[in-house]
């Protein structure tokens, strides 16, 4: 049984990469991050592995309840620096055609599930991120974007795409 790296019931921030056949394939970030009105017109979720239009984020990952031995989560997306003082850049939300966003305004209120795997060295740990719905997140290669005019940008999406395997490194954790 694989220990896990936070205890259940606890709140806690991690940063997410994207892996393929156990390589990096880049680090889960937000494209800029324009709102209107309180929803996102930018701050897709993305795998970036350049940092060209793209801001690296930081989870984190807020414990509402436990059913049926899962823990349940409010996710929010946190923006660089020090993870002690940086203030919540928007909820992780899925939109009406599965990409994942950081939004200021919850629509949905929704709620995550994050289940920590095997040890894969660094204090990274494969995981595998759902909604409580059971959306799987996946990957979107699109071959240009209003995110990546001159080449291919790859989304997280749930409706859409290719299996993604993830790996988290928590950065802090709360009593």
């Amino acid at each position: 049984m694989t220990t896990t790296p936070v205890p259940q019931g606890h709140s806690f921030i991690v940063e997410l990469r994207g892996l393929a056949q156990n390589a990096d394939e880049g680090y889960v970030g937000i494209t800029s991050g324009v709102y209107r009105d309180g929803v996102a017109q930018d701050g897709w979720l993305v795998l970036r592995t350049d940092g060209v239009g793209s801001k690296t984020c930081r989870f984190h990952f807020d414990f509402v309840h436990e059913r049926d031995g899962h823990a349940h989560y409010a996710v929010f997306g946190k923006l660089g620096g020090n993870t002690q003082v940086e203030e919540h850049e928007g909820r992780l939300e899925i939109s009406r055609n599965g990409y994942l966003g950081l939004y200021q305004n919850s629509t949905s209120y929704q709620r995550w599930r994050l289940a920590f795997a095997e040890p894969l060295g660094d204090d990274w740990h494969a995981v595998k991120l759902t909604s409580v719905e059971g959306d799987t997140v996946r990957a979107l290669r699109e071959a240009r974007s209003a995110f990546a005019p001159n080449g291919k940008e790859t989304l997280l999406n749930t409706q859409q795409g290719s299996g993604l395997r993830l790996a988290a490194r928590v950065t802090h954790r709360y009593p």
